[in-house]
């Protein structure tokens, strides 16, 4: 059992461990969207009293569970034990706590209390909706020849932007989602402050909306924007692999495969050890199917394959030595990591504490498992 205070920090691991803080950059609101925010706070909009989302915030305060209520508000974080389990303290107790769940319904509930009164996060560069749309089609088909399903997408991408530049001025003003008449995103809203959602996941959240919302019932579709924002900005696994303990297996160079039964000039060699290393790397590639958009998987595998020797017949690479670690790639993956673990600790659960009303099921569904209690742990020392 770690002897902690929930008000001194000084009982959780990182206290022990010498870890050298990322920098986290700053960015800083223009004055028009200061100003707007004044605004917005001194004049509530009307909207933002609909009877729909007053609604919805009764159904988030009446489904509160108590017991979990208490745990969150008085916990201590300790540390990640997984990519998704977080060590938790409470009283005598320590919890595991799904923070991947925690974060979803977290930033649901956000959604439906700022409800018309966001700060804007703006994008660098506009995004086009068909673009990401069909980004997120071509990660749900992971078929190697799909040609004859691109008409499909195209059609399915032009039907969902429309959709989606016909109901922007409403996602504008309730949900600060900005999406100009020639189709681009260039405007999400702050949930959390300082906080930032993946920017892989925007291909999946644009299609979600132009899919999954039910814009016909204003409830329902309240809902059903807020549920898909929760969804993006839960504190998702990176895409990369963790790079401590098996993770660190994806960042090794490996030789080509040769047959030795083959000659190795020969054209059918270099074709059978391509296509059994993209198959291996491919195996890896699914295998992190739910973490983040194609165009960063493609990315990291023609890395992989770059790396591997298996395509350098087409880049002139020279073949590296088996063992030998991308560097460049395992500090971005450590920084992506660490990043997402400072926002846990500094910003998840300060903001469960303040805000977050858990609700009844995540008592059965797993959300917070009980690891160990003193008070049972005393009965078996007794007996000793």
């Amino acid at each position: 059992m770690v002897r902690t205070d929930s008000l001194d920090p000084a009982g959780r691991l990182h206290a022990y461990l010498q870890v050298n803080p990322s920098s986290h950059s700053e960015k800083n609101s223009s004055l028009t969207s200061v100003r707007s925010s004044i605004r917005q706070r001194r004049n509530p909009k009307e909207t933002a009293d609909l009877t729909s989302t007053q609604e919805l915030n009764n159904d988030i305060d009446n489904n509160c569970h108590s017991a979990l209520l208490d745990i969150v508000r008085h916990c201590t974080y300790i540390g990640m034990t997984d990519d998704t389990l977080a060590l938790v303290q409470h009283k005598t107790q320590l919890y595991l706590a799904n923070v991947v769940n925690l974060s979803k319904e977290l930033m649901y509930q956000q959604v439906l209390r700022r409800f018309a009164h966001f700060n804007a996060i703006q994008l660098s560069d506009p995004a086009p909706l068909p673009e990401l749309i069909m980004l997120a089609l071509k990660e749900e088909n992971l078929d190697l020849e799909c040609n004859e399903k691109d008409e499909l997408n195209e059609k399915i991408a032009e039907m969902n932007t429309e959709l989606l530049k016909e109901k922007a001025e409403m996602l504008e003003e309730y949900f600060c989602i900005y999406v100009d008449s020639h189709g681009n995103l260039s405007r999400l809203p702050v949930i959390l402050d300082q906080y930032t959602p993946d920017m892989d996941r925007v291909p999946e959240f644009v299609l979600c909306l132009g899919n999954d919302v039910e814009w016909d019932d204003e409830k329902s579709c309240f809902q059903s924007i807020a549920a898909a924002l929760g969804n993006f900005y839960a504190m998702h696994p990176p895409l990369l692999p963790n790079p401590s303990g098996d993770g660190s297996q994806f960042y090794k160079r490996r030789k080509p495969f040769r047959s030795p039964q083959v000659n190795d000039n020969s054209p059918n060699n270099t074709e059978h050890s391509v296509i059994l290393d993209y198959i291996r790397l491919l195996l890896g590639w699914w295998a992190m199917a739910s973490r983040a958009s194609i165009s960063n998987r493609l990315t990291w595998v023609l890395g992989m394959l770059r790396s591997s020797g298996a395509i350098s017949h087409l880049g002139g690479e020279d073949h590296v030595m088996e063992g030998d670690i991308d560097h460049e790639l395992i500090s971005e993956a450590e920084t992506a990591w660490a990043q997402r673990e400072w926002s846990i600790q500094h910003v998840l659960f300060p903001s469960l504490r303040l805000f977050f009303k858990p609700p009844t099921s995540m008592a059965t569904n797993g959300t917070f498992i009980q690891v160990a209690s003193l008070e049972k742990l005393y009965k078996i020392f007794e007996r000793c």
